[in-house]
């Protein structure tokens, strides 16, 4: 009995997980807000540039993509 709660428990844990994957296509920023990322088409989120020393990753959630903003500035939106 214990054996079979954990294999369905594990099942339900694996498609949780697979909700969570990305749309291919779409970007964000990276954690750090260093950067951004984009979502590759197999569904996994891949580091695709730098916003340089001076700068940090703002999301503008209106067109969906991400933005390097010079420190000490507001996103213009």
């Amino acid at each position: 009995m214990k054996f079979g709660f954990a294999v369905a428990f594990l099942a339900a844990a694996s498609g949780v997980a697979e909700a969570g994957k990305c749309k291919p296509g779409t970007y964000r920023c990276t954690l750090n807000k260093k950067g951004w990322e984009t979502c590759s088409t197999s569904r996994n989120w891949v580091y695709s540039g730098s916003c340089g020393k001076w700068n940090y990753c703002a999301f503008n959630w209106q067109n969906k993509s991400p933005y390097c903003i010079r420190k000490g500035t507001s996103p213009p939106w």
